[in-house]
């Protein structure tokens, strides 16, 4: 290579997930030759993207032409340099075009893309030498993608590589090298169009019940709104803030109706299709809530809106939203007998609805027989009796002399387990004469004495067998001893 030669290096940059590198050719009139190159690993502990590793190639290719500029001159100081770079990565090359101090480019770009640019303008103030921005180059014709994705033994030993040589448009002038700062068809990367896809809120199949589906999309949408009410974008903070936001663990109701209506619309929007039947016949159009709602001829008329323009709620085997709501709506009926039939089952027949409507007009026939026989005759005892000691009034048992009674104590102070015992000795018409526990004489209603049907004949006799083997020795017991004492006394009050 003489010095009189113009010398053009070119370097190419490239990165993916476990490496990184950059290699200069040297091109001249006569031939395209490899300089030199580095690699290194990505780092393993660092989450970087693709982009930003593809950057710090960028930052090494600049790197390497600088020490390649510096060494060249030595050698030869009065020729003409020119130095190139490609990369295949449209990211970093819109990093290096526009300002790097952007906020959201963040410090490591900024960092990076303030490294390419103090080299590049370190290299455009020596003389002879010649910068050219960097360009886009296609990953099938970048050298540098052999450094992460490595050469066969066989590539190696190949003298024609695009390894050994440079990309295959270097066998041309400069003038027709790739000359694209980005690719033609590439979107700015902060401006690129997104497609939202309808998903579902929250994963349906782990709520058990609709209030369990309510009560998390609720606090999901309390915590959206309260991120999205320090934004700074209106339309986002209009959406979400029109609500107010309680500050207690508990959602009110308002609340709650939202996440209901977001659940309805995020199903409507994943089952109804803009081209639906419903919709062009007329059947069917949203609300002010952007929900789906039946039309009918209840329009002007003075019910509720869910009334008279229901909701629509498309249901299908896999409905898991219909069912929550189906479920909720059934036990909310206390376990009404009603089926849930998806499209496509066979509805029931003419026989079967003909034997439950028979059921439920029994049931309904059971249910007022049992009103009239059973509950309005408690009610007129119950008025006709209105006296609470009613109940220890009504025997079948008609007192008589000599029958043990318990004596009702007419002030109701004392409780009925304390009320004492006394033997009948006459009876004259409504009143009775007894004789207390203590031996007095005294006289009470009859209809304040109840029997403890204990006398005589009305003792069952022993119809016990005689035994073969003559009875043990009879242990007396405390508790025994106290029956006997309370058979002695009243064994006194009757002398």
């Amino acid at each position: 290579m003489s010095s009189s030669n113009e010398i053009h290096l070119v370097a190419f940059a490239d990165a993916s997930k476990l490496a990184m590198g950059a290699v200069i050719y040297l091109w001249t009139s006569e031939k395209s030759t490899i300089l030199m190159c580095r690699s290194r690993l990505a780092p393993a502990k660092s989450k970087a993207t693709i982009p930003k590793l593809e950057l710090n190639a960028l930052v090494m290719a600049h790197t390497l032409l600088k020490y390649a500029v510096d060494s060249i001159r030595k050698e030869f100081p009065s020729s003409i340099i020119h130095t190139h770079s490609y990369s295949d990565s449209a990211i970093t090359l819109f990093w290096c075009l526009n300002d790097p101090n952007k906020k959201n480019n963040g410090p490591f770009v900024a960092n990076r893309v303030n490294s390419i640019r103090e080299i590049s303008s370190s290299l455009s103030s020596i003389p002879n030498v010649h910068y050219h921005q960097p360009k886009y180059v296609r990953t099938d014709a970048n050298p540098a993608d052999h450094i992460t994705r490595g050469l066969s033994a066989n590539e190696m030993n190949d003298p024609t590589h695009m390894w050994w040589n440079g990309a295959p448009w270097m066998k041309d002038p400069p003038e027709k090298w790739p000359n694209d700062p980005i690719p033609p068809t590439a979107d700015p990367p902060y401006a690129r169009v997104i497609e939202l896809v309808p998903s579902p809120l929250i994963d349906l199949n782990r709520c058990s019940s609709l209030s369990k589906a309510i009560n998390i999309t609720g606090f999901m949408l309390r915590f959206i709104q309260r991120i999205t009410s320090k934004s700074t974008n209106a339309t986002l903070k209009g959406k979400f803030n029109q609500f107010a936001m309680s500050s207690t663990t508990s959602l009110s109701s308002l609340e709650r109706k939202r996440a209901f209506h977001s659940l309805i619309h995020n199903h409507q929007s994943s089952t109804i299709q803009t081209h639906e039947p419903w919709i062009k016949n007329g059947l069917i159009s949203k609300d002010e809530t952007d929900i789906w709602r039946a039309n009918s001829r209840l329009d002007h008329s003075s019910i509720s809106l869910d009334a008279r323009s229901p909701i629509l709620i498309p249901t299908s085997r896999d409905s898991k939203f219909a069912r929550l709501l189906i479920t909720d709506a059934h036990e909310r009926m206390f376990h009404a007998d009603a089926d849930y039939h998806p499209p496509g089952e066979e509805s029931m027949s003419r026989s079967t609805a003909i034997s439950q409507l028979s059921r439920t007009i029994q049931i309904i026939d059971l249910f007022w027989t049992k009103w009239q026989t059973e509950y309005l005759t408690t009610i007129r005892d119950s008025k006709k009796n209105p006296d609470p000691l009613h109940s220890y009034r009504s025997c079948s048992i008609s007192p008589k002399p000599g029958a043990i009674v318990l004596i009702i104590d007419e002030s109701g102070n004392t409780p009925r387990s304390s009320w004492h015992m006394g033997r009948i000795i006459s009876l004259s018409g409504s009143e009775a004469t007894l004789k207390s526990h203590t031996g007095r004489i005294i006289q009470r209603p009859i209809n304040l004495l109840i029997p403890l049907e204990i006398d005589a004949e009305h003792v069952p006799s022993d119809s016990n067998p005689v035994r073969d083997h003559p009875l043990p020795h009879k242990m007396t017991t405390r508790a025994k001893s106290r029956r006997q004492a309370g058979g002695n006394l009243i064994t006194s009050m009757s002398v």
